[in-house]
Protein backbone atom coordinates (compact mmCIF):
# COMPACT_ATOMS: atom_id res chain seq x y z
CA UNK A 1 0.00 0.00 0.00
CA UNK A 2 2.82 2.39 0.88
CA UNK A 3 4.52 1.66 -2.46
CA UNK A 4 1.28 2.55 -4.27
CA UNK A 5 1.06 5.82 -2.36
CA UNK A 6 4.69 6.63 -3.21
CA UNK A 7 4.07 5.88 -6.89
CA UNK A 8 0.88 7.94 -6.95
CA UNK A 9 2.46 10.98 -5.27
CA UNK A 10 5.43 10.71 -7.63
CA UNK A 11 3.06 10.65 -10.62
CA UNK A 12 1.17 13.71 -9.38
CA UNK A 13 4.44 15.60 -8.88
CA UNK A 14 5.78 14.69 -12.32
CA UNK A 15 2.53 15.64 -14.05
CA UNK A 16 2.41 18.90 -12.11
CA UNK A 17 5.95 19.85 -13.11
CA UNK A 18 5.43 18.95 -16.77
CA UNK A 19 2.13 20.86 -16.83
CA UNK A 20 3.92 23.94 -15.51
CA UNK A 21 6.27 23.79 -18.49
CA UNK A 22 3.35 23.54 -20.92
CA UNK A 23 1.52 26.38 -19.15
CA UNK A 24 4.59 28.60 -19.39
CA UNK A 25 4.48 28.03 -23.15
CA UNK A 26 0.72 28.52 -23.49
CA UNK A 27 0.38 31.72 -21.43
CA UNK A 28 2.59 34.01 -23.56
CA UNK A 29 1.28 32.45 -26.78
CA UNK A 30 -2.35 33.11 -25.85
CA UNK A 31 -1.51 36.64 -24.70
CA UNK A 32 0.02 37.61 -28.04
CA UNK A 33 -2.84 35.92 -29.91
CA UNK A 34 -5.59 37.19 -27.61
CA UNK A 35 -7.39 39.05 -30.42
CA UNK A 36 -7.19 36.19 -32.91
CA UNK A 37 -9.74 33.55 -33.88
CA UNK A 38 -11.06 31.78 -30.69
CA UNK A 39 -10.31 28.37 -32.19
CA UNK A 40 -6.59 29.13 -32.14
CA UNK A 41 -6.73 30.03 -28.45
CA UNK A 42 -8.83 26.94 -27.72
CA UNK A 43 -6.23 24.77 -29.48
CA UNK A 44 -3.55 26.18 -27.17
CA UNK A 45 -5.49 26.01 -23.91
CA UNK A 46 -6.60 22.43 -24.49
CA UNK A 47 -2.94 21.35 -24.46
CA UNK A 48 -2.95 21.66 -20.65
CA UNK A 49 -5.60 18.99 -19.92
CA UNK A 50 -4.05 16.81 -22.64
CA UNK A 51 -0.71 17.04 -20.82
CA UNK A 52 -2.40 15.95 -17.57
CA UNK A 53 -3.83 12.86 -19.29
CA UNK A 54 -0.79 11.68 -21.25
CA UNK A 55 1.92 9.46 -19.68
CA UNK A 56 4.74 11.32 -17.97
CA UNK A 57 7.46 9.49 -19.93
CA UNK A 58 6.05 10.32 -23.37
CA UNK A 59 8.70 12.05 -25.47
CA UNK A 60 9.85 12.52 -29.06
CA UNK A 61 13.36 13.37 -30.22
CA UNK A 62 12.06 16.70 -31.54
CA UNK A 63 9.94 17.61 -28.51
CA UNK A 64 10.53 20.80 -26.54
CA UNK A 65 11.63 18.93 -23.42
CA UNK A 66 14.08 16.76 -25.35
CA UNK A 67 15.60 19.85 -26.95
CA UNK A 68 16.34 21.35 -23.54
CA UNK A 69 17.33 18.09 -21.82
CA UNK A 70 21.02 18.87 -21.81
CA UNK A 71 20.47 22.32 -20.26
CA UNK A 72 18.26 21.10 -17.41
CA UNK A 73 19.54 19.62 -14.14
CA UNK A 74 19.76 15.83 -14.47
CA UNK A 75 18.83 13.70 -11.45
CA UNK A 76 21.88 11.63 -10.57
CA UNK A 77 23.24 9.63 -7.68
CA UNK A 78 25.97 12.17 -7.03
CA UNK A 79 24.13 13.36 -3.94
CA UNK A 80 24.72 9.97 -2.32
CA UNK A 81 27.70 9.22 -0.15
CA UNK A 82 30.16 6.66 -1.47
CA UNK A 83 28.30 3.50 -2.43
CA UNK A 84 31.24 1.23 -1.70
CA UNK A 85 31.53 0.44 1.97
CA UNK A 86 34.65 -0.34 4.03
CA UNK A 87 34.28 -4.04 3.17
CA UNK A 88 34.24 -3.96 -0.61
CA UNK A 89 32.82 -7.44 -1.14
CA UNK A 90 29.75 -6.70 0.95
CA UNK A 91 28.75 -3.48 -0.88
CA UNK A 92 26.36 -2.61 1.89
CA UNK A 93 23.64 -0.08 1.15
CA UNK A 94 23.78 1.20 4.72
CA UNK A 95 26.35 3.69 3.39
CA UNK A 96 23.74 5.46 1.28
CA UNK A 97 22.35 8.73 2.44
CA UNK A 98 19.30 7.46 4.33
CA UNK A 99 17.18 10.45 3.35
CA UNK A 100 17.67 9.55 -0.33
CA UNK A 101 17.89 5.79 -0.17
CA UNK A 102 14.12 5.41 -0.37
CA UNK A 103 11.10 7.66 -0.56
CA UNK A 104 10.16 9.45 2.61
CA UNK A 105 7.08 7.40 3.41
CA UNK A 106 5.86 9.69 6.18
CA UNK A 107 5.94 12.75 3.95
CA UNK A 108 4.24 10.91 1.07
CA UNK A 109 1.53 9.55 3.35
CA UNK A 110 0.84 13.06 4.68
CA UNK A 111 0.77 14.44 1.13
CA UNK A 112 -1.56 11.66 0.03
CA UNK A 113 -3.95 12.32 2.92
CA UNK A 114 -3.99 16.05 2.10
CA UNK A 115 -4.65 15.25 -1.56
CA UNK A 116 -7.37 12.74 -0.68
CA UNK A 117 -9.08 15.30 1.55
CA UNK A 118 -9.05 17.92 -1.19
CA UNK A 119 -10.13 15.40 -3.82
CA UNK A 120 -13.10 14.23 -1.74
CA UNK A 121 -14.11 17.83 -1.05
CA UNK A 122 -14.21 18.79 -4.72
CA UNK A 123 -15.90 15.53 -5.74
CA UNK A 124 -18.55 16.11 -3.08
CA UNK A 125 -18.94 19.71 -4.22
CA UNK A 126 -19.36 18.62 -7.81
CA UNK A 127 -21.83 15.83 -6.98
CA UNK A 128 -23.85 18.19 -4.80
CA UNK A 129 -24.13 20.71 -7.65
CA UNK A 130 -24.98 17.91 -10.09
CA UNK A 131 -27.70 16.64 -7.76
CA UNK A 132 -29.21 20.11 -7.46
CA UNK A 133 -29.21 20.48 -11.24
CA UNK A 134 -30.79 17.02 -11.64
CA UNK A 135 -33.50 18.02 -9.17
CA UNK A 136 -34.19 21.25 -11.08
CA UNK A 137 -34.37 19.30 -14.33
CA UNK A 138 -36.86 16.86 -12.81
CA UNK A 139 -39.12 19.75 -11.77
CA UNK A 140 -38.90 21.46 -15.16
CA UNK A 141 -41.67 21.22 -17.72
CA UNK A 142 -41.11 19.75 -21.17
CA UNK A 143 -42.18 21.98 -24.04
CA UNK A 144 -44.93 20.40 -26.10
CA UNK A 145 -45.86 23.44 -28.14
CA UNK A 146 -45.96 22.26 -31.75
CA UNK A 147 -44.66 25.55 -33.16
CA UNK A 148 -41.60 25.50 -30.89
CA UNK A 149 -40.84 21.85 -31.65
CA UNK A 150 -41.17 22.49 -35.38
CA UNK A 151 -38.73 25.37 -35.06
CA UNK A 152 -36.31 23.14 -33.16
CA UNK A 153 -36.53 20.40 -35.81
CA UNK A 154 -35.86 22.93 -38.56
CA UNK A 155 -32.81 24.30 -36.74
CA UNK A 156 -31.47 20.78 -36.04
CA UNK A 157 -31.38 20.13 -39.76
CA UNK A 158 -29.67 23.47 -40.39
CA UNK A 159 -27.01 22.83 -37.74
CA UNK A 160 -26.80 19.12 -38.75
CA UNK A 161 -27.40 17.90 -35.21
CA UNK A 162 -28.96 14.43 -35.22
CA UNK A 163 -29.12 13.81 -31.48
CA UNK A 164 -32.43 13.46 -29.63
CA UNK A 165 -33.17 16.63 -27.64
CA UNK A 166 -35.77 17.62 -25.05
CA UNK A 167 -36.58 21.26 -24.36
CA UNK A 168 -37.26 22.14 -20.71
CA UNK A 169 -38.65 25.30 -19.16
CA UNK A 170 -38.42 26.24 -15.49
CA UNK A 171 -38.46 29.26 -13.19
CA UNK A 172 -35.31 27.93 -11.50
CA UNK A 173 -33.28 28.40 -14.70
CA UNK A 174 -31.69 31.85 -14.87
CA UNK A 175 -29.94 31.62 -18.26
CA UNK A 176 -30.30 29.19 -21.19
CA UNK A 177 -27.96 26.18 -21.11
CA UNK A 178 -27.59 22.56 -22.19
CA UNK A 179 -27.39 19.52 -19.91
CA UNK A 180 -26.90 15.80 -20.31
CA UNK A 181 -24.58 13.70 -22.44
CA UNK A 182 -26.62 10.61 -23.32
CA UNK A 183 -29.98 12.41 -23.18
CA UNK A 184 -29.57 16.06 -24.15
CA UNK A 185 -31.66 18.89 -22.79
CA UNK A 186 -32.00 22.51 -23.81
CA UNK A 187 -32.99 24.39 -20.69
CA UNK A 188 -34.63 27.79 -21.02
CA UNK A 189 -35.76 30.15 -18.22
CA UNK A 190 -39.53 30.46 -18.19
CA UNK A 191 -39.40 34.27 -18.18
CA UNK A 192 -37.32 34.25 -21.38
CA UNK A 193 -39.45 31.62 -23.11
CA UNK A 194 -42.69 33.50 -22.43
CA UNK A 195 -41.44 36.89 -23.62
CA UNK A 196 -38.93 36.13 -26.38
CA UNK A 197 -39.75 36.40 -30.08
CA UNK A 198 -39.11 33.65 -32.61
CA UNK A 199 -35.88 35.13 -33.98
CA UNK A 200 -34.24 35.38 -30.55
CA UNK A 201 -35.52 31.90 -29.65
CA UNK A 202 -33.94 30.59 -32.87
CA UNK A 203 -30.63 32.15 -31.85
CA UNK A 204 -30.81 30.49 -28.43
CA UNK A 205 -31.74 27.11 -29.92
CA UNK A 206 -28.94 27.33 -32.48
CA UNK A 207 -26.38 28.24 -29.83
CA UNK A 208 -27.35 25.28 -27.65
CA UNK A 209 -27.60 22.90 -30.61
CA UNK A 210 -24.00 23.67 -31.57
CA UNK A 211 -22.96 22.82 -27.99
CA UNK A 212 -24.87 19.54 -28.14
CA UNK A 213 -23.52 18.63 -31.57
CA UNK A 214 -19.94 19.24 -30.35
CA UNK A 215 -20.43 17.15 -27.17
CA UNK A 216 -19.31 20.10 -25.08
CA UNK A 217 -20.97 18.65 -21.98
CA UNK A 218 -18.72 15.60 -22.28
CA UNK A 219 -15.67 17.87 -22.54
CA UNK A 220 -16.86 19.75 -19.47
CA UNK A 221 -17.19 16.52 -17.48
CA UNK A 222 -13.66 15.51 -18.41
CA UNK A 223 -12.34 18.91 -17.32
CA UNK A 224 -14.28 18.61 -14.06
CA UNK A 225 -12.70 15.21 -13.34
CA UNK A 226 -9.22 16.63 -13.97
CA UNK A 227 -10.09 19.60 -11.79
CA UNK A 228 -11.01 17.27 -8.92
CA UNK A 229 -7.77 15.27 -9.30
CA UNK A 230 -5.45 18.26 -9.78
CA UNK A 231 -7.39 20.70 -7.61
CA UNK A 232 -4.08 21.99 -6.22
CA UNK A 233 -2.75 22.97 -9.65
CA UNK A 234 -3.77 26.44 -10.88
CA UNK A 235 -3.17 25.46 -14.52
CA UNK A 236 -6.26 23.24 -14.74
CA UNK A 237 -8.46 25.93 -13.19
CA UNK A 238 -7.25 28.53 -15.67
CA UNK A 239 -7.41 26.11 -18.60
CA UNK A 240 -10.97 24.99 -17.80
CA UNK A 241 -12.20 28.57 -17.58
CA UNK A 242 -10.51 29.55 -20.85
CA UNK A 243 -11.63 26.43 -22.73
CA UNK A 244 -15.27 27.02 -21.75
CA UNK A 245 -14.97 30.68 -22.70
CA UNK A 246 -13.48 29.92 -26.12
CA UNK A 247 -16.11 27.25 -26.77
CA UNK A 248 -18.78 29.87 -26.07
CA UNK A 249 -17.08 32.29 -28.46
CA UNK A 250 -16.90 29.66 -31.20
CA UNK A 251 -20.56 28.80 -30.66
CA UNK A 252 -21.48 32.49 -30.92
CA UNK A 253 -19.69 32.65 -34.26
CA UNK A 254 -21.61 29.59 -35.47
CA UNK A 255 -24.90 31.32 -34.67
CA UNK A 256 -23.87 34.37 -36.72
CA UNK A 257 -22.51 32.28 -39.60
CA UNK A 258 -25.77 30.30 -39.83
CA UNK A 259 -27.45 33.68 -40.44
CA UNK A 260 -29.97 33.08 -37.70
CA UNK A 261 -29.71 36.61 -36.35
CA UNK A 262 -27.67 39.76 -36.99
CA UNK A 263 -24.53 40.59 -35.04
CA UNK A 264 -26.12 43.54 -33.27
CA UNK A 265 -29.33 41.73 -32.35
CA UNK A 266 -27.39 38.75 -31.01
CA UNK A 267 -25.11 41.02 -28.96
CA UNK A 268 -28.16 42.65 -27.38
CA UNK A 269 -29.56 39.21 -26.56
CA UNK A 270 -26.34 38.29 -24.74
CA UNK A 271 -26.32 41.60 -22.84
CA UNK A 272 -29.68 40.68 -21.35
CA UNK A 273 -28.01 37.61 -19.84
CA UNK A 274 -25.36 39.70 -18.08
CA UNK A 275 -28.04 41.31 -15.97
CA UNK A 276 -29.62 37.98 -15.05
CA UNK A 277 -28.54 36.60 -11.64
CA UNK A 278 -26.56 33.40 -12.01
CA UNK A 279 -27.23 30.17 -10.12
CA UNK A 280 -24.01 29.46 -8.19
CA UNK A 281 -24.20 25.68 -8.55
CA UNK A 282 -24.69 25.59 -12.31
CA UNK A 283 -21.16 26.63 -13.40
CA UNK A 284 -19.72 23.44 -11.85
CA UNK A 285 -21.77 21.17 -14.10
CA UNK A 286 -22.81 23.38 -17.02
CA UNK A 287 -19.82 25.69 -17.44
CA UNK A 288 -22.06 28.74 -17.40
CA UNK A 289 -20.40 32.09 -16.89
CA UNK A 290 -22.21 35.36 -17.47
CA UNK A 291 -19.81 37.75 -15.77
CA UNK A 292 -19.17 41.02 -17.50
CA UNK A 293 -15.55 40.40 -18.50
CA UNK A 294 -16.39 37.08 -20.17
CA UNK A 295 -19.40 38.55 -21.93
CA UNK A 296 -17.29 41.50 -23.08
CA UNK A 297 -14.87 39.15 -24.85
CA UNK A 298 -17.77 37.27 -26.42
CA UNK A 299 -19.31 40.50 -27.69
CA UNK A 300 -15.96 41.58 -29.12
CA UNK A 301 -15.75 38.29 -31.02
CA UNK A 302 -19.27 38.69 -32.36
CA UNK A 303 -18.49 42.13 -33.77
CA UNK A 304 -15.37 40.75 -35.50
CA UNK A 305 -17.14 37.69 -36.90
CA UNK A 306 -18.01 39.45 -40.18
CA UNK A 307 -14.33 39.77 -41.16
CA UNK A 308 -13.25 36.27 -40.16
CA UNK A 309 -12.48 33.63 -42.77
CA UNK A 310 -13.64 30.63 -40.75
CA UNK A 311 -12.09 27.96 -43.00
CA UNK A 312 -8.71 29.65 -42.99
CA UNK A 313 -8.68 30.14 -39.24
CA UNK A 314 -9.86 26.58 -38.59
CA UNK A 315 -6.96 25.33 -40.70
CA UNK A 316 -4.51 27.57 -38.81
CA UNK A 317 -5.93 26.43 -35.46
CA UNK A 318 -5.60 22.77 -36.49
CA UNK A 319 -1.98 23.26 -37.57
CA UNK A 320 -1.08 25.07 -34.34
CA UNK A 321 -2.73 22.33 -32.27
CA UNK A 322 -0.97 19.52 -34.15
CA UNK A 323 2.40 21.24 -33.97
CA UNK A 324 2.09 22.03 -30.28
CA UNK A 325 0.86 18.49 -29.57
CA UNK A 326 4.05 16.90 -30.90
CA UNK A 327 6.50 19.58 -29.78
CA UNK A 328 5.27 21.08 -26.49
CA UNK A 329 3.11 18.39 -24.88
CA UNK A 330 5.34 15.26 -25.14
CA UNK A 331 7.71 15.60 -22.22
CA UNK A 332 9.67 13.04 -20.28
CA UNK A 333 10.37 12.83 -16.58
CA UNK A 334 13.73 14.57 -17.07
CA UNK A 335 15.51 11.22 -16.74
CA UNK A 336 16.27 10.90 -20.43
CA UNK A 337 14.10 9.87 -23.32
CA UNK A 338 15.90 6.56 -23.92
CA UNK A 339 15.29 5.20 -20.43
CA UNK A 340 12.92 2.29 -20.07
CA UNK A 341 9.68 2.67 -18.16
CA UNK A 342 9.81 -0.72 -16.40
CA UNK A 343 12.24 -3.56 -15.80
CA UNK A 344 10.00 -5.95 -17.75
CA UNK A 345 10.69 -3.89 -20.89
CA UNK A 346 14.43 -4.61 -20.78
CA UNK A 347 16.29 -7.43 -22.50
CA UNK A 348 19.51 -7.56 -20.47
CA UNK A 349 22.86 -8.89 -21.61
CA UNK A 350 25.82 -9.98 -19.49
CA UNK A 351 28.26 -7.20 -18.49
CA UNK A 352 31.21 -9.37 -19.66
CA UNK A 353 31.08 -11.76 -22.61
CA UNK A 354 31.81 -15.37 -21.77
CA UNK A 355 32.52 -14.75 -18.08
CA UNK A 356 31.37 -17.26 -15.47
CA UNK A 357 29.59 -16.30 -12.24
CA UNK A 358 31.64 -17.44 -9.26
CA UNK A 359 29.64 -15.88 -6.41
CA UNK A 360 25.86 -15.67 -6.55
CA UNK A 361 23.32 -13.31 -5.00
CA UNK A 362 21.97 -13.84 -1.49
CA UNK A 363 23.22 -15.51 1.66
CA UNK A 364 26.47 -17.22 0.64
CA UNK A 365 29.95 -18.09 1.90
CA UNK A 366 32.05 -15.55 -0.01
CA UNK A 367 35.72 -16.22 -0.77
CA UNK A 368 36.66 -12.93 0.90
CA UNK A 369 34.95 -13.69 4.21
CA UNK A 370 35.38 -16.48 6.78
CA UNK A 371 31.61 -16.77 7.34
CA UNK A 372 28.38 -16.45 5.41
CA UNK A 373 27.39 -12.98 4.23
CA UNK A 374 24.53 -11.28 2.42
CA UNK A 375 25.96 -10.86 -1.07
CA UNK A 376 24.14 -8.03 -2.86
CA UNK A 377 25.21 -8.92 -6.39
CA UNK A 378 27.07 -11.48 -8.49
CA UNK A 379 30.80 -11.83 -9.18
CA UNK A 380 32.18 -12.63 -12.64
CA UNK A 381 35.52 -14.42 -12.86
CA UNK A 382 37.52 -12.86 -15.66
CA UNK A 383 40.97 -11.57 -16.56
CA UNK A 384 42.45 -8.17 -15.90
CA UNK A 385 41.57 -5.69 -18.65
CA UNK A 386 38.42 -7.51 -19.82
CA UNK A 387 35.92 -5.14 -21.38
CA UNK A 388 32.89 -4.22 -19.25
CA UNK A 389 29.69 -3.47 -21.18
CA UNK A 390 26.39 -1.83 -20.29
CA UNK A 391 23.75 -4.49 -19.69
CA UNK A 392 20.98 -2.28 -21.20
CA UNK A 393 20.24 1.22 -22.45
CA UNK A 394 20.56 3.93 -19.82
CA UNK A 395 22.33 7.01 -18.52
CA UNK A 396 25.61 7.15 -16.59
CA UNK A 397 24.64 8.64 -13.23
CA UNK A 398 27.77 7.96 -11.19
CA UNK A 399 31.45 7.35 -11.88
CA UNK A 400 34.00 6.90 -9.14
CA UNK A 401 37.53 6.07 -10.37
CA UNK A 402 38.69 5.05 -6.90
CA UNK A 403 37.28 5.24 -3.40
CA UNK A 404 39.10 4.78 -0.13
CA UNK A 405 39.54 1.08 -0.93
CA UNK A 406 41.05 1.76 -4.33
CA UNK A 407 38.01 0.38 -6.13
CA UNK A 408 36.44 2.02 -9.18
CA UNK A 409 32.78 1.68 -10.07
CA UNK A 410 30.08 2.89 -12.49
CA UNK A 411 26.32 3.25 -11.96
CA UNK A 412 23.86 3.30 -14.89
CA UNK A 413 20.21 4.27 -14.61
CA UNK A 414 17.85 2.20 -16.80
CA UNK A 415 14.42 3.20 -15.48
CA UNK A 416 13.40 5.88 -12.99
CA UNK A 417 13.93 3.36 -10.18
CA UNK A 418 16.31 0.74 -11.66
CA UNK A 419 20.12 0.99 -11.65
CA UNK A 420 23.01 -1.33 -12.51
CA UNK A 421 26.34 -1.07 -10.71
CA UNK A 422 29.74 -2.31 -11.94
CA UNK A 423 32.52 -2.60 -9.33
CA UNK A 424 36.27 -3.11 -9.88
CA UNK A 425 36.36 -1.05 -13.06
CA UNK A 426 39.07 1.27 -14.39
CA UNK A 427 40.01 3.14 -17.59
CA UNK A 428 36.45 4.38 -18.06
CA UNK A 429 35.28 5.01 -21.64
CA UNK A 430 32.15 6.94 -20.60
CA UNK A 431 31.47 10.18 -18.76
CA UNK A 432 28.85 11.31 -16.30
CA UNK A 433 25.38 11.89 -17.86
CA UNK A 434 26.29 10.05 -21.06
CA UNK A 435 23.53 7.98 -22.65
CA UNK A 436 24.67 4.44 -23.42
CA UNK A 437 23.14 1.59 -25.38
CA UNK A 438 23.17 -2.09 -24.49
CA UNK A 439 26.66 -3.44 -25.14
CA UNK A 440 28.39 -0.04 -24.99
CA UNK A 441 31.90 -0.40 -23.47
CA UNK A 442 32.08 1.49 -20.18
CA UNK A 443 35.54 0.47 -18.92
CA UNK A 444 37.97 -2.35 -18.18
CA UNK A 445 38.13 -4.83 -15.31
CA UNK A 446 40.72 -3.72 -12.77
CA UNK A 447 43.58 -5.95 -11.55
CA UNK A 448 43.07 -7.70 -8.22
CA UNK A 449 45.85 -8.50 -5.74
CA UNK A 450 48.71 -7.95 -8.25
CA UNK A 451 47.99 -11.37 -9.77
CA UNK A 452 46.75 -10.40 -13.22
CA UNK A 453 43.44 -11.96 -12.22
CA UNK A 454 40.29 -9.88 -12.51
CA UNK A 455 36.84 -9.95 -11.02
CA UNK A 456 33.78 -7.87 -11.78
CA UNK A 457 31.17 -7.38 -9.11
CA UNK A 458 27.76 -6.57 -10.64
CA UNK A 459 24.55 -5.46 -8.94
CA UNK A 460 21.00 -4.57 -10.00
CA UNK A 461 19.27 -2.05 -7.76
CA UNK A 462 15.54 -1.48 -7.79
CA UNK A 463 14.25 1.34 -5.58
CA UNK A 464 17.86 1.52 -4.31
CA UNK A 465 17.66 -2.04 -2.99
CA UNK A 466 19.66 -4.96 -4.46
CA UNK A 467 17.80 -7.65 -6.43
CA UNK A 468 19.08 -10.93 -7.89
CA UNK A 469 20.72 -10.12 -11.26
CA UNK A 470 20.58 -13.75 -12.44
CA UNK A 471 16.80 -13.51 -12.77
CA UNK A 472 17.29 -10.95 -15.55
CA UNK A 473 20.75 -11.44 -17.07
CA UNK A 474 21.40 -13.83 -19.94
CA UNK A 475 24.19 -15.66 -18.14
CA UNK A 476 25.15 -19.13 -17.09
Amino acid sequence: MIELIDTFISLLMKQSILTVFVTLLVLPATYFLRNSYPGILLALWILIPIRLILPTDLAFSYSFAEFFTQTLPVPTLESYTSIIGPKVELHKFSHFNESLEKPNNIVNIVLFMLWLTGFMFFVFRYLLAHRKLARDLSYAQSITDEQTLTLLTKLKKKVKCERAINVLVSQSFKVPFTAGTITSYICIPEVIYREIDEKDLSAIFTHELVHIKSYDNLLLKLLSVLQCIYFFHPSIWIAKSKIIEKRECLTDLSVIQHRIISNTAYAKLLLNHVEAPQNDSFPLVTGLSSDFSTMKRRLFGIQRSAVLNKRLYKFVASMIFMTASVVAVPMHSLNGSNLYSHISDINFQAPIEGAVITSKFGRIRHHSQPHEIDHNGVDFDTSEGAQVQAVANGRIVQINPKNINGVGHVVIQHTPNLFSRYVFVEHFSVELNDFVSKGTPIGLVAKRNNSGHGELHFELLRDYKPIDPQKYLNTE
